[in-house]
């Protein structure tokens, strides 16, 4: 690693995939043993993969490696998050996503974008994307997994501004990494509700409702994540208030109208779970109860005139089977087992 990170400072590196890959696999079965992790830590291994991220370079796959290794390597040893902590992390982190997040908002058609010929959500690189979606996942973690004020020194500083800049880029970001943020602002909360002011005074908040008509999209994990973050910001007092004002509740139940985000829901299964969502945001908040009972009658009277079926014309045989029509080849299948019998 040390020799890849001397490379790769001096733009040297060969940027070969298939063996950064190789040597991530390695490093990721290394870390599930703790009494290995606990030699790799002593050995400086945490401190090798900040100097990673402190990069600014072309080689992301050398970044997006050590993110996710990061991860394993805090959830499997609980003195890795302090060496990380001590070894300034929180400052790498905050600075790795402001870069990224400006990069791909200035250079959106960097390295040809996304594929043209595919059906992607976002218009950045998949490497980018990658590295992003490990990078906010790593974030998330810490914050659920470490709550308290130290996690102020994460989320209470410029970051917030990065998170921002994605939920108003969508088309550039995609569905995940919109996900992933918003996600973060639920753990937040959850985590610590005073950090409510921190969110809003950062224009945060501001940004998630004046954007929520765009995050209206056909992405079943995106569309579950909305009614918990609308629970989690109703937990405040002002935040309750503006989600009443915003009428928030009323644009989310506009996806039950859109033929492409209702097909999404349907095809993975997931309605049963964003129902039970709007169920919990209800119980949890009952100042939220009538309106979202309004919504859901609305919902019910608007649906006979929504959805229509043209009438289908069927042959029924003399055995009482129905049929597409006459000349149907089951037909003559049925009526040699008739025979038979």
């Amino acid at each position: 690693l040390k020799a890849i990170l001397k490379q790769t400072k001096e733009h040297k590196f060969n940027n070969d995939q298939t063996y950064m890959n190789y040597i991530y696999n390695i490093l990721a079965n290394l870390l599930e043993n703790k009494s290995l992790a606990i030699h790799l830590r002593a050995a400086g291994l945490m401190k090798i993969f900040l100097d990673f991220l402190s990069l600014r370079n072309n080689y992301r796959m050398t970044r997006s490696g050590p993110l996710h290794l990061i991860e394993i390597f805090i959830e499997r040893l609980s003195d890795a998050f302090e060496e990380f902590v001590t070894n300034d992390g929180f400052n790498v982190l905050i600075s790795l996503l402001e870069f990224e997040v400006e990069f791909a908002i200035d250079n959106p058609d960097y390295e040809g974008g996304a594929p043209k010929d595919s059906n992607l959500s976002h218009i950045i690189t998949a490497r980018q994307v990658k590295l992003l979606n490990f990078l906010l996942r790593l974030v998330n973690s810490l914050i659920s997994t470490y709550p308290g004020d130290r996690m102020r020194n994460l989320y209470d500083s410029p970051m917030l501004k990065s998170i921002i800049k994605i939920m108003q880029n969508p088309k550039i970001f995609g569905y995940e990494l919109l996900f992933d943020c918003i996600r973060i602002i639920t753990t937040i909360i959850n985590s610590e509700p005073t950090a409510y002011s921190i969110l809003n005074e950062a224009g945060v908040i501001d940004t998630f409702f004046n954007r929520f008509s765009t995050f209206l999209l056909p992405d079943s994990e995106l569309l579950l994540e909305l009614p918990d973050v609308i629970n989690a910001i109703s937990l405040n007092t002002g935040g309750l208030t503006k989600v009443k004002e915003t009428k928030v509740i009323s644009t989310l139940f506009s996806i039950f109208t859109n033929i492409e985000i209702c097909k999404q829901l349907v095809e993975l299964e997931n309605v049963m779970s964003l129902g039970h969502a709007i169920d919990e945001l209800a119980r949890h908040h009952p100042e939220l109860k009538d309106v979202i009972n309004e919504e859901v009658l609305k919902l019910i009277n608007i649906i006979p005139d929504s959805v229509q079926f043209d009438a289908v014309d069927f042959y029924q045989s003399p055995n009482g089977s129905l049929y597409r029509n006459q000349s149907d080849e089951n037909i003559h299948t049925e009526t040699l087992s008739l025979i038979h019998i």
